[in-house]
């Protein structure tokens, strides 16, 4: 069910009559003679401030309006200054969710209005018109249930959990994993893989990640590429053979097999005998990605990285199909993976600059001084919101677990300081440098960190400050500090890496329940662990 909350706060306003009613909880029902209401006219304009990030609409309560209906401008805004931007001004769009918009509105009605994902809201009217609101409601759509928490002495980490947390919740939608909730409300099952790692700890069911591997197959049957890249086709294989071996469900996945088998067997002639990849696009993310089009892309680095990192996917992948299914396929197609992890080995594994490659690349099996080069340089610096999780997760295994923890909360904690309650499509540490944050209006002499930055398809207002991508971070939290290894569908082992954290109480989810942990001085003191899941612990 949807719920409804008032603003927190009110930005700015302009000619606003008792702008300070709109505090005040009432009835949701409109009255005949109400006396409390906040009035606008010609020239009026307000910025109401909903607290967090949300999806969903707004919730007008109209007493009067001139004529018995009168038109207002409604902007929506995941910053403040994107309520401010007229369409086209710093790309901002109507794409994918109407975000400005012109309503009627009658007197003495209760209207909804919208469905998009914002924090803030701008009203103006322009109009010689005058309008009376006894309320003005967020209207928020139900938000996925969160199972699994982390509760420590380190409050920083906390935050980063439960804002990516609450953006993953955000982008489960319709039965589906939605990509943002502003823009981007589609099924990308290449973009899917973060979103998936940290749903199999905050959820105890998941439906939304079997929905849109199906989703997928029926959108681009075969011989189509899912999602019509040939990447996002081993990401979808990716996905499947690690849902599989996370849960054992045979019947389930089954049915899916043979559109994994086609993909490998157009793949075939595509991987060269010497490891090289002819399949015509290759993507890895967009921070990393050459594009001859785009001057910023236009470089031979580019270039090299991400043909390098597609070969790092397809290799993971195969491997990964290999471990999960390899008691379902028959010797022919054993012998085709096995012939094409071959030939891919043979290919180049050095990596020149970009973090997100050199993570693959240990993924892949690359465990060499190129790779720790790459990712234990510079801090923050180079991280993609897409590929945090693998990024974090290779310095960790790599041997430098506090350096691991030191850059994911530098990167995630700068985009708290900029007023994050979701996280980002994408983010540069060097954005943060002189600009507004996400709640003040833009001034002169700062670049205003929405409109002023981001690149490719979303650059300026088209950016999403709540992509379900950045939620990476929370199978990093799980695995690398509470240190959750799971060894099959039902058997797990702990070996945490708390650092300086003292005390915690956390839970993730399994097939068969909650398993619940917690920590005093570091040490493991009691755990719940539900019928069925075998949990082990190294100290």
């Amino acid at each position: 069910m949807s719920k409804f909350i008032l603003p927190t706060k009110i930005i700015t306003e302009n000619n606003v009559i008792n702008s300070l009613n709109l505090f005040k909880e009432k009835e949701k029902q409109i009255h005949l003679n109400e006396r409390e209401v906040t009035t606008l006219s010609k020239g009026s304009f307000i910025v109401l401030d909903f607290g967090k990030e949300i999806a969903g609409g707004i919730r007008i309560l109209t007493k009067d309006a001139t004529n018995k209906c009168a038109k207002i401008h409604i902007r929506f805004g995941e910053s403040v200054g994107e309520c401010y931007a007229p369409i086209g001004y710093k790309n901002a769009t109507n794409d994918h969710s109407t975000r400005d918009l012109y309503y009627d509105i009658p007197f003495l009605s209760d209207i909804t209005i919208g469905s998009t994902g914002f924090r803030f809201v701008r009203i103006d009217v322009e109009d010689d018109v005058t309008l009376s609101f006894k309320n003005i409601y967020a209207v928020v759509d139900e938000v996925k249930q969160i199972d699994g928490y982390f509760i420590s002495d380190d409050e920083l980490l906390n935050k980063i959990f439960d804002i990516a947390a609450y953006t993953n919740a955000l982008c489960h939608k319709n039965g589906f994993y939605y990509d943002g909730i502003k823009r981007d409300r589609l099924v990308w099952i290449g973009d899917a893989y973060p979103i998936y790692k940290a749903s199999k700890y905050l959820y105890l069911k998941d439906e939304e990640l079997l929905n849109s591997l199906k989703f997928a197959t029926i959108e681009s049957p075969l011989p189509n590429w899912v999602n019509w890249s040939p990447m996002y086709s081993f990401w979808w294989m990716l996905l499947l053979a690690e849902h599989y071996l996370d849960n054992n469900d045979m019947n389930v996945v089954l049915p899916l097999l043979d559109y994994l088998k086609g993909i490998i067997y157009q793949s075939k002639d595509l991987i060269k005998e010497n490891g090289d990849l002819s399949f015509g696009f290759l993507f890895i993310d967009w921070p990393s990605h050459y594009d001859i089009e785009d001057p910023l892309g236009n470089d031979a680095i580019k270039k090299k990285d991400e043909i390098t990192g597609c070969r790092f996917l397809v290799l993971l992948t195969l491997k990964k199909v290999l471990k999960a299914f390899e008691k379902l396929l028959n010797n022919e197609d054993l012998k085709l993976i096995n012939e094409l992890i071959s030939r891919l080995e043979k290919g180049n594994s050095n990596v020149i600059k970009f973090k997100q490659i050199a993570a693959l690349g240990v993924e892949a099996g690359y465990k060499d001084k190129n790779k720790e080069d790459i990712l234990f340089n510079n801090g923050a610096n180079g991280l993609s919101t897409f590929q945090s999780y693998f990024i974090l997760k290779s310095i960790s295994e790599l041997g430098m677990h506090e350096e691991s923890v030191a850059q994911a909360k530098e990167y995630y904690g700068k985009m708290i300081e900029l007023g994050a309650t979701t996280f980002f499509e994408d983010f540069d540490i060097a954005w943060a440098d002189n600009v507004t944050k996400i709640d003040e209006i833009p001034v002169e002499g700062k670049k205003d960190f929405h409109g002023d930055h981001g690149t490719f398809c979303y650059k300026g207002y088209r950016h999403s400050l709540c992509h379900g991508w950045s939620s990476g971070v929370v199978a990093f939290i799980f695995e690398y500090i509470v240190g959750v290894k799971q060894i099959d569908s039902t058997n797990f082992i702990i070996k945490p890496n708390l650092g300086n954290i003292k005390n915690l109480k956390c839970a993730f989810a399994t097939k068969n329940g909650l398993v619940k942990l917690e920590f005093v001085n570091g040490k493991l003191i009691n755990k719940e662990v539900p019928e069925g899941i075998l949990i082990s612990t190294e100290e």
